[in-house]
Parts: C-alpha cells; structure tokens; sequence
C-alpha cells in the first residue's frame, strides 16, 4: 500500500500493461528469421539472463545501458531505493561474473539485477534480421518500446559487459 501512494498514475498503468502483455506477437515476428539465442526476463533480471546466453554460446554480450527501455518513472523510484529484495540477491550473485562502466550509478546497476516479474524478450539475431525485426516490432502498440540494445562478440576477459 505504501508503494502504491508513491508510484505515478502512468507508472502504474504502464507497469500493469506491461505485465499483461503477452510475447505472442515477438513471437510471431521472430519465427520468420533464424535466432541464435533468446529468454524472457524475468526473476533472475536483465543482467542474469544475458550471462546465461552469452555464457552458454561461449560469447561476450555487451549491451549498452542507454539503449534499456524502461517503463515511465522507473529510474527515479530506483534512485530512492524502490527496488525488490531480489535486486540484492541477483547483484550478490552476479555482480563478479560481469563487467559494469564506472559511469553507470548504483541505482541504475540496480535496476540491471531487477528480478523483473514480466520483463520482455532478449533476442539474438543476425544484425541484418535485428534492424527488420525491430522495425516491425516497433510498428505495433504491444512491442513499440523494442530496442537493439547490445552486440555479440568473440569471447572475451567476461561473458557479459555493460557499457
């Protein structure tokens, strides 16, 4: 009840929609190209799940953290600690398997380790196939906030680097 007094009407309803929506539709859009990789972010956060992938394809994923589409308000409440207890656990478990920039602030890290309820989809493709997925992804009201966030590369000292 706290929170709910300190979250913004668009807040609210974005994060409410959001958790609606189903992936049926990057689905659909995402079975006419081949996909070497992709999972649904969720409990084990951002930051988790893409070590998972690059970890397992034997890659380096470096995603850049202004690219991160995040619902309205959502780095404000982060600045004010507004952040599950799981954000803790994922950071503890996680933080010395990747490589963060210096630049990036600890309540924006934090929303990194999110274990999100019901985050997107993280999808590697060829770069080719990315930009035409992103295009038609962003053409519907479901999936508009589609980002290519990052680049796989040849592993290197990490699997995972946020630039």
């Amino acid at each position: 009840d706290v929170y709910k007094r300190q979250v913004s009407e668009e807040a609210r309803e974005a994060a409410l929609k959001s958790m609606k929506t189903l992936n049926r539709y990057a689905r659909d859009v995402l079975k006419r190209h081949t996909v070497h990789a992709c999972t649904d972010v969720t409990g084990f956060s951002l930051a988790g799940h893409a070590l998972e992938m690059a970890e397992g394809s034997q890659v380096t994923i470096k995603i850049d953290t202004k690219k991160i589409p995040f619902l309205p308000d959502v780095e404000e409440y982060a600045k004010m600690g507004l952040v599950p207890e799981g954000t803790y656990r994922n950071k503890e478990f996680l933080r010395e398997k990747i490589k963060l920039n210096d630049t990036i602030k600890e309540s924006f890290e934090d929303l990194l380790f999110d274990p999100q309820t019901s985050g997107g989809l993280l999808v590697s493709l060829k770069k080719k196939d990315a930009k035409e997925v992103l295009k038609r992804l962003q053409e519907q009201e479901q999936t508009r906030y589609s980002k290519i966030v990052g680049e796989v590369e040849e592993k290197q000292e990490v699997h995972l680097i946020f630039l």
